[in-house]
Parts: structure tokens; C-alpha cells; sequence
């Protein structure tokens, strides 16, 4: 193992083109690693990243892929409307082709921060692009999962592998996920992702709370449901605005706060979808549109309930904890990772957001439940203390790394 003592310049790439969960926690792990550690965070976010984090004396480099994964989405969507099965698989192995040759600069532009950083471990949030770019400068490389697995590595993944110190999941289910598609079990570890820092020990007084309230026309007789997160799909607000419609009829009162945005192209026909459901359903007054929210500590503060309604697998969900380290009783999917994060029953419900009935019973059961509530939002916070706090996330990462380096500091 490395010692302890020595300097570890740490260089963590994150491809997501807003502002999401996988930079979320890089950020987070920068921010609580030990003094000895040095990160680099580089996102892909083209605009200034200041508008979208807080990276506080972290170094942030903008560098984003030349053909990124909207791009390679928007035309594989094409292909695959393409019914000679022959042609749609040429197709798609000239466009990975495409894709690789595209994003050579950014592999040469990643390989320039490393030397002129003088890194010594690569930290990938699921990208090739940074693993050829390590194992082109023999640097280790920590290749963290933050997605469900569905289908095995491939070529390119495979010829760069042996760079991959460690394959990083972020919960149970991401790791079975892996496995089934033959990831390297021997080099495979959960590690849970921690809450945000910001979000523990804080608080809002009562004034400060009122003011948020007032912005957004809220009264103390509104009950507050908020869900957090892009508005893309498989996040299901559209689920939960067919739910809140069901409970209006019986508490007008409740209010559906919304905090996220469409930020990425795909996601703005869904965005209005969602807005003329909610004309059809006459629930105008109920639902209130956040936005994008750099901080989210407010919104927490004025929620009654946070609901996490994902309709496809969620790999982790990060705002559940955000949430329950915020004091917040919470309803979450039954698909994917949360049901690992939250005991039904004991520190929130498990319901399955596909089913109206459900969604919405579990809202009600809480909004007519002072004490339930009161008992969830309790257990839940002393959960993430105990569990994800973002200190022993770090020393957790800080001993990988120091493992790793120690090992040899260069890739095989």
C-alpha cells in the first residue's frame, strides 16, 4: 500500500453533459478526500460549470467529448428504425468507428491534463474514451459503474481493461448487473454512494422557510410532494402527476414542487407532454415548476414528502438519501437499487410507481400521518449518518486509491 502520507494526484472525468448524480458524487468524494490527495475534476459540461456546481477550491476542467453520447443516441435511434437486420448492424459497428476516430482529441486532450497534473490514479465515470486515455499514459484506473449493465464490454473496453485496477458499483443491484455480463468478478466491489456533504448538518429557520415558500405561493396549508432530478422519461414524473391528480380529489390543498429541468435535448417533448397532462387532468394549481436548482437544500427544507418515482431499474438514487439526510420522509421505486436504501415500511414506502392506486395511497396514508412521517423522516436520517456519510465514503475511496498506487502506480 501506498503510504500514507504521500501526495496522490487523483483525476476524476465525468461525461454527463448537465448536471446529474455521477458528478454529484465526484464532487462530494473531492471535496471529503484527505489532505494528502489532490483532485482533478474534469466535466464535460460546456458552459461554465460554476452555473451547475459548487466545486468550492476543487480544480474543474471543462473538456467534452467531439461526438458525446447524445450525439451517438440521436443517430442510433435512427439506425434502429432500420428493418434489414444486416444493415442496422453495419451501421451501428460504422458508427462506434465513427464515434472512436470523432473522439481521438478528446482521449490526446485527457492524456495532456493527466501528464500536466502529474496524475497518479484515473478515476472514469463510465467512459472508454478516459480508460484509453489512461492506459495510454500507464496510469491505474478506477472504472466506476454508475448505470445498470446491460450488455458485456466491449472491444475497445476489453483491449484497455487490464488499466482497470478496480470496477467500482454503486450498489447491489449495478453489481449483479455486472456480473451477469461477465465483468471481472475479481476486480468488481460495491461501494455505496454517499450523500452530498451540503446536505447534512443544515438547516433553515422559519423566516428563511417562508421566504422560499413565498416565492413559490405556497401557504402552511399546502402539503408539500416534491420530486427531484431531470425530466427525462424514466424518472416518472408524468407517473406521479397522474397520482397527485388521484389525491387532489381528496386533499386540494397538496402541491407537486418539481425541481429539475429538461436539460438534455431529448427530454423536452417529454417535458411537454408532462405539461398537457397536467391541463387534461385540470390540476394547473397543484403542480409548481422549480426549475433547475444549483442548491437544493431549500427545497428539502419546505418538503412534507420527497418522492422517488423511477419506472425503469434505478442503479442507486442518489436524491433518496439526499433526501433522508434532509429530514425528508420519502416513497421510493420498487425497481432497481432503492429498495437496498430504503426498509419499506420502517424509513419510508416501497411502492411500485407504475400503479397509480399505489403511488397515490402512499401519499395520502402519509399525508394523513403526522407521526408516521415524523417516524420516517427520523430513522431515515440516522440511516445516513450511519451508512452514507460522505467521510467514510472518502477515507473508503482513499484506501482504493492507496492500494491501487501502491500496487505499482502504472497500468500493466
Amino acid at each position: 500500500m501506498m503510504d500514507s502520507k504521500k501526495k496522490c494526484n487523483v483525476l476524476m472525468v465525468d461525461q454527463g453533459l448537465s448536471f446529474g448524480g455521477a458528478l454529484v458524487v465526484l464532487l462530494s468524494l473531492a471535496k471529503s478526500l484527505p489532505d494528502n490527495f489532490h483532485p482533478v475534476v474534469v466535466t464535460a459540461i460546456k458552459e461554465n460549470p460554476e452555473k451547475w456546481i459548487d466545486a468550492g477550491d476543487i480544480k474543474v476542467i471543462s473538456c467534452s467529448p467531439t461526438f458525446n453520447y447524445l450525439d451517438y443516441f440521436r443517430v442510433s435511434h435512427k439506425i434502429s428504425s432500420i428493418r434489414n437486420k444486416v444493415v442496422r448492424k453495419i451501421l451501428i459497428y460504422a458508427l462506434s468507428l465513427y464515434s472512436t476516430c470523432k473522439n481521438l482529441s478528446y482521449v490526446t486532450r485527457l492524456m495532456r491534463v493527466i501528464r500536466d497534473n502529474d496524475i497518479d490514479v484515473v478515476h472514469a465515470n463510465n467512459s472508454v474514451y478516459v480508460l484509453m486515455a489512461a492506459a495510454l499514459t500507464r496510469k491505474p484506473c478506477v472504472w466506476h459503474i454508475h448505470g445498470v449493465v446491460e450488455s458485456p464490454l466491449s472491444f475497445l473496453e476489453k483491449l484497455f481493461s487490464p488499466s482497470v485496477k478496480l470496477f467500482l458499483a454503486i450498489s447491489g443491484f449495478v453489481s449483479n448487473s455486472a456480473v451477469k455480463n461477465k465483468y471481472p468478478a475479481d476486480r468488481l466491489k460495491v461501494i455505496e454512494n454517499p450523500v452530498d456533504p451540503a446536505a447534512l448538518d443544515w438547516s433553515m429557520d422559519e423566516s428563511q422557510q417562508q421566504s422560499v415558500k413565498s416565492q413559490f405561493k405556497l401557504s402552511d396549508n399546502n402539503f408539500v410532494v416534491s420530486i427531484f432530478g431531470r425530466i427525462i422519461p424514466w424518472k416518472g414524473q408524468l407517473e406521479l402527476i397522474e397520482a397527485i391528480a388521484k389525491v387532489a380529489e381528496k386533499w386540494p390543498e397538496v402541491r407537486l414542487l418539481i425541481v429539475g429541468d429538461a436539460s438534455e435535448g431529448f427530454s423536452k417533448a417529454y417535458n411537454e407532454k408532462i405539461k398537457h397532462r397536467v391541463e387534461v387532468l385540470g390540476i394547473e394549481e397543484n403542480i409548481i415548476w422549480a426549475g433547475f436548482q444549483k442548491d437544493v437544500r431549500p427545497f428539502y427544507a419546505i418538503s412534507d414528502l420527497v418522492v422517488h418515482a423511477s419506472i425503469d431499474p434505478e442503479p442507486f438514487g442518489l436524491v433518496i438519501i439526499e433526501a433522508m439526510a434532509s429530514g425528508c420522509p420519502v416513497i421510493v421505486s420498487n425497481l432497481g437499487a432503492a429498495p437496498e436504501l430504503v426498509e419499506d415500511g420502517v424509513d419510508g414506502y416501497v411502492i411500485n410507481p407504475k400503479v397509480t392506486d399505489e403511488l397515490s395511497k402512499g401519499i395520502m396514508t402519509l399525508i394523513e400521518s403526522p407521526e408516521l412521517r415524523k417516524s420516517f423522516a427520523e430513522k431515515g436520517r440516522h440511516k445516513v449518518n450511519q451508512r452514507f456519510h460522505p467521510q467514510s465514503y472518502a477515507l473508503r475511496m482513499a484506501e482504493e486509491y492507496s492500494f491501487i498506487v501502491g500496487k505499482g502506480g502504472e497500468a500493466e
